[in-house]
Protein backbone atom coordinates (compact mmCIF):
# COMPACT_ATOMS: atom_id res chain seq x y z
CA UNK A 1 0.00 0.00 0.00
CA UNK A 2 1.36 3.55 -1.18
CA UNK A 3 0.65 5.91 1.53
CA UNK A 4 2.18 8.85 2.83
CA UNK A 5 2.50 9.61 6.86
CA UNK A 6 3.18 13.72 7.73
CA UNK A 7 2.70 14.74 11.46
CA UNK A 8 1.17 18.43 11.71
CA UNK A 9 1.35 21.33 13.66
CA UNK A 10 -0.98 19.90 16.62
CA UNK A 11 1.40 16.62 16.51
CA UNK A 12 -0.86 14.59 15.13
CA UNK A 13 -0.02 11.92 12.75
CA UNK A 14 -1.70 12.26 9.34
CA UNK A 15 -2.11 8.45 7.25
CA UNK A 16 -3.14 9.26 3.57
CA UNK A 17 -3.73 6.80 1.52
CA UNK A 18 -3.42 8.19 -2.72
CA UNK A 19 -5.62 6.47 -4.87
CA UNK A 20 -3.73 7.66 -7.79
CA UNK A 21 -0.70 5.28 -6.56
CA UNK A 22 -2.43 1.99 -5.52
CA UNK A 23 -4.95 -0.04 -7.61
CA UNK A 24 -9.02 0.91 -6.84
CA UNK A 25 -9.17 -2.86 -5.13
CA UNK A 26 -6.25 -2.54 -2.62
CA UNK A 27 -7.83 0.94 -1.73
CA UNK A 28 -11.09 -0.55 -1.23
CA UNK A 29 -9.95 -3.62 0.89
CA UNK A 30 -7.74 -0.53 3.18
CA UNK A 31 -11.38 1.22 3.93
CA UNK A 32 -12.89 -1.93 4.62
CA UNK A 33 -10.37 -3.07 7.17
CA UNK A 34 -9.83 0.28 8.63
CA UNK A 35 -12.99 1.99 10.22
CA UNK A 36 -12.91 5.75 10.58
CA UNK A 37 -13.29 6.27 13.96
CA UNK A 38 -10.01 4.99 14.19
CA UNK A 39 -8.08 1.84 14.55
CA UNK A 40 -4.77 0.72 15.58
CA UNK A 41 -1.57 0.47 12.97
CA UNK A 42 2.13 -1.09 12.98
CA UNK A 43 4.33 0.74 10.81
CA UNK A 44 7.73 -0.43 10.05
CA UNK A 45 10.09 3.16 8.83
CA UNK A 46 12.94 3.05 6.94
CA UNK A 47 15.15 6.03 6.09
CA UNK A 48 18.44 6.53 5.36
CA UNK A 49 20.12 9.81 7.66
CA UNK A 50 23.45 10.93 6.92
CA UNK A 51 24.36 12.71 10.29
CA UNK A 52 27.55 14.21 9.62
CA UNK A 53 25.53 16.21 6.41
CA UNK A 54 22.89 17.37 9.11
CA UNK A 55 25.74 19.01 10.87
CA UNK A 56 27.62 20.40 8.18
CA UNK A 57 24.17 22.09 7.10
CA UNK A 58 24.03 23.68 10.62
CA UNK A 59 27.78 24.84 9.79
CA UNK A 60 26.84 26.45 6.23
CA UNK A 61 23.57 28.13 8.47
CA UNK A 62 26.04 29.53 10.64
CA UNK A 63 28.48 30.70 8.05
CA UNK A 64 25.51 32.46 5.86
CA UNK A 65 24.44 34.37 9.11
CA UNK A 66 27.39 35.46 10.24
CA UNK A 67 28.19 36.52 5.80
CA UNK A 68 24.75 38.44 6.23
CA UNK A 69 25.24 40.41 9.02
CA UNK A 70 29.42 41.24 8.87
CA UNK A 71 29.38 41.36 5.05
CA UNK A 72 32.71 41.17 3.07
CA UNK A 73 35.03 41.52 6.28
CA UNK A 74 33.79 38.43 7.52
CA UNK A 75 34.48 36.56 4.03
CA UNK A 76 37.74 38.29 4.03
CA UNK A 77 38.93 35.97 6.67
CA UNK A 78 41.27 33.82 5.06
CA UNK A 79 41.12 31.55 8.35
CA UNK A 80 37.51 30.66 6.66
CA UNK A 81 39.34 29.09 3.82
CA UNK A 82 38.94 25.46 5.39
CA UNK A 83 35.17 26.29 6.08
CA UNK A 84 34.14 27.30 2.47
CA UNK A 85 35.98 24.01 1.54
CA UNK A 86 34.50 21.47 3.95
CA UNK A 87 30.66 23.19 2.87
CA UNK A 88 31.46 22.36 -0.75
CA UNK A 89 33.07 19.47 0.05
CA UNK A 90 30.21 17.73 2.80
CA UNK A 91 32.00 14.28 1.18
CA UNK A 92 34.96 15.06 2.92
CA UNK A 93 36.24 15.17 6.77
CA UNK A 94 37.87 18.37 7.31
CA UNK A 95 36.71 19.67 10.46
CA UNK A 96 37.01 17.37 13.56
CA UNK A 97 33.26 15.62 14.68
CA UNK A 98 32.10 18.89 16.55
CA UNK A 99 32.03 22.48 15.83
CA UNK A 100 29.16 23.65 18.48
CA UNK A 101 28.22 23.91 21.82
CA UNK A 102 25.32 22.16 23.23
CA UNK A 103 23.74 25.05 25.47
CA UNK A 104 20.66 26.80 26.34
CA UNK A 105 21.66 29.99 24.76
CA UNK A 106 20.15 33.12 25.59
CA UNK A 107 17.99 35.64 23.68
CA UNK A 108 20.75 38.32 24.31
CA UNK A 109 22.89 35.99 22.42
CA UNK A 110 21.16 35.08 19.34
CA UNK A 111 23.12 36.51 16.34
CA UNK A 112 26.80 36.35 15.92
CA UNK A 113 29.03 36.78 18.93
CA UNK A 114 32.49 36.62 20.05
CA UNK A 115 33.99 34.52 22.26
CA UNK A 116 36.79 36.81 23.58
CA UNK A 117 37.99 34.24 26.15
CA UNK A 118 40.68 32.55 26.52
CA UNK A 119 42.46 34.64 24.48
CA UNK A 120 44.04 31.62 22.03
CA UNK A 121 40.00 30.38 21.79
CA UNK A 122 38.97 33.53 20.26
CA UNK A 123 36.69 32.84 17.32
CA UNK A 124 32.61 33.74 16.33
CA UNK A 125 30.01 31.89 18.03
CA UNK A 126 26.62 32.33 15.48
CA UNK A 127 23.33 31.81 17.43
CA UNK A 128 20.54 30.79 15.72
CA UNK A 129 16.90 28.63 15.78
CA UNK A 130 16.25 26.20 13.36
CA UNK A 131 12.44 24.84 13.23
CA UNK A 132 11.84 21.69 11.86
CA UNK A 133 8.54 19.89 12.35
CA UNK A 134 7.04 22.38 14.83
CA UNK A 135 9.94 21.77 16.71
CA UNK A 136 12.44 24.85 17.67
CA UNK A 137 16.30 24.47 18.75
CA UNK A 138 18.66 26.68 18.91
CA UNK A 139 22.19 26.03 17.91
CA UNK A 140 25.53 27.52 18.37
CA UNK A 141 28.21 27.34 15.87
CA UNK A 142 31.56 28.36 16.37
CA UNK A 143 33.37 29.82 13.62
CA UNK A 144 36.90 30.93 12.92
CA UNK A 145 37.91 34.62 13.53
CA UNK A 146 40.49 36.83 12.53
CA UNK A 147 43.26 35.25 14.80
CA UNK A 148 42.14 31.69 15.29
CA UNK A 149 43.64 28.58 13.67
CA UNK A 150 41.11 27.22 11.59
CA UNK A 151 41.03 23.85 13.09
CA UNK A 152 42.87 24.50 16.35
CA UNK A 153 39.95 25.70 17.25
CA UNK A 154 37.51 22.99 16.57
CA UNK A 155 39.81 20.52 18.52
CA UNK A 156 40.01 22.86 22.03
CA UNK A 157 36.42 22.46 21.52
CA UNK A 158 36.27 19.21 21.40
CA UNK A 159 39.49 18.68 23.81
CA UNK A 160 39.37 21.41 26.74
CA UNK A 161 36.06 22.83 26.24
CA UNK A 162 32.52 21.05 28.11
CA UNK A 163 30.61 20.78 24.82
CA UNK A 164 27.97 20.50 26.44
CA UNK A 165 27.68 23.48 28.12
CA UNK A 166 29.72 26.87 28.18
CA UNK A 167 32.40 26.98 30.95
CA UNK A 168 32.98 29.85 33.22
CA UNK A 169 36.26 29.91 31.91
CA UNK A 170 34.25 31.51 28.20
CA UNK A 171 33.63 34.63 27.60
CA UNK A 172 31.15 36.45 24.97
CA UNK A 173 30.46 39.44 23.77
CA UNK A 174 27.36 39.81 21.34
CA UNK A 175 28.31 41.25 17.92
CA UNK A 176 25.10 42.18 16.78
CA UNK A 177 24.94 44.49 19.80
CA UNK A 178 26.85 47.38 17.81
CA UNK A 179 24.14 48.14 15.71
CA UNK A 180 26.25 49.09 12.82
CA UNK A 181 25.17 48.39 8.82
CA UNK A 182 27.91 46.31 7.45
CA UNK A 183 26.04 45.26 4.47
CA UNK A 184 24.88 48.14 2.15
CA UNK A 185 26.40 50.85 4.08
CA UNK A 186 29.43 51.80 1.75
CA UNK A 187 31.56 53.03 4.52
CA UNK A 188 31.44 50.03 6.69
CA UNK A 189 31.31 47.20 4.21
CA UNK A 190 34.98 46.20 5.77
CA UNK A 191 34.67 47.64 9.20
CA UNK A 192 33.59 44.26 10.88
CA UNK A 193 37.19 43.35 10.56
CA UNK A 194 38.21 46.46 12.72
CA UNK A 195 34.94 46.16 14.96
CA UNK A 196 36.33 42.30 16.00
CA UNK A 197 40.14 44.00 17.07
CA UNK A 198 38.17 46.68 18.60
CA UNK A 199 36.67 43.88 20.96
CA UNK A 200 39.14 41.74 21.53
CA UNK A 201 41.89 44.58 22.12
CA UNK A 202 39.61 45.74 25.30
CA UNK A 203 39.34 42.51 26.51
Amino acid sequence: MNASLKIDETKTIIFNVSSKNNHPDNVEDFKDIHSPEGTEMKLQMSQKHDRRRAELGLLRIAYLEAFSRLGHGFVLNENLGPIRYQILHPEEDILPECFWFNYDFPDDMLGVNIVTRPIDFRCFLVVFDLECNGVTKRNGIILPGWNSDSLKIYKDLNEKFIVDGLSEDVQVENFDEKNTNFITDSENVLNSLFLWREVCEKT
